[in-house]
């Protein structure tokens, strides 16, 4: 049922949230959870999974250093 909500993008309580978390079926920040990357796997969502996780912040660094540097 828990899953469901988050995948329903439904808001989930604190505890709700902790319990998935600790047993690592979500990840993000509240109120945007989305499946972990071992859930999305197993469920066959990895598109979904790498459309939600953020890009790493390196490629942000380099992309602010090259936009410094055009302009």
């Amino acid at each position: 049922m828990l899953l469901d909500k988050v995948q329903k993008k439904k808001l989930l309580t604190p505890t709700e949230a902790k319990y998935l978390k600790g047993r690592k079926f979500i990840e993000g920040r509240k109120p945007n959870y989305y499946f972990s990357l071992n859930l999305s796997q197993e469920i066959g969502e990895k598109a979904n999974y790498s459309k939600n996780k953020a890009l790493e912040k390196t490629y942000y660094l380099e992309l602010i250093k090259k936009c410094i540097k055009d302009h």
